[in-house]
């Protein structure tokens, strides 16, 4: 059968299904189903997933059935619900995706901990002479609250402070070690 005349077809039995024709709504899909399928493979690259896009696109089309003008051709009304449903499920993939794809190697660079080491290393060092800038009672302080995990009243307690006082003194603390992290000499 030619182009022409599956459209033809196509159309007569959309018309009837759309007058109450289950028999003919039914041989629609069965006709269009491989046809839809095909669409969907082409565009859309997880194999798992064109069950579900396709199946998703049968029911668009089952929704927008009473929308199809019998004056208009066929296959392009079914290829832009087609067409839409790839979209969403596009879109709905790049919501719930965080667009990352770690390969083993990847994965084994970031997490090793040889690999990390030597920066782990740099990092307590720089931590460690910025810790120096600080006044005693600072050091002191960031030292029990940060490394120790002491709480700030508990900090309180232990130097015989005001809570609010632990708290301003860790907060100057703070900021000086973010200045000397930016560069700046405080």
């Amino acid at each position: 059968m030619n182009k022409n005349n599956q459209e033809q077809k196509w159309q007569k039995l959309m018309v009837s299904s759309q007058n109450g024709d289950s028999k003919a709504y039914a041989q629609l899909l069965k006709e269009i189903l491989p046809l839809i399928k095909n669409f969907v493979k082409k565009r859309v690259f997880d194999a798992s997933l064109v069950d579900d896009v396709t199946q998703n696109a049968l029911l668009g089309i089952h929704t927008a059935r009473a929308s199809y003008n019998p004056a208009q051709p066929f296959t392009p009304w079914l290829y832009a619900i087609v067409r839409y449903k790839i979209l969403d499920y596009i879109r709905a993939q790049q919501r719930y995706s965080d667009n990352i794809s770690l390969n083993d190697d990847d994965f084994e660079t970031f997490c090793s901990s040889a690999t990390n080491i030597q920066e782990e290393t740099d990092i307590k060092k720089d931590l460690a002479t910025a810790m120096k800038k600080l006044p005693a009672k600072q050091q002191l302080i960031i030292n029990l609250i940060k490394i120790q995990g002491f709480t700030a009243s508990e900090v309180a307690l232990k130097l015989n402070m005001s809570l609010s006082a632990v708290k301003v003194s860790a907060f100057r603390g703070y900021k000086t070690l973010k200045d000397i992290n930016k560069g700046g000499n405080t």
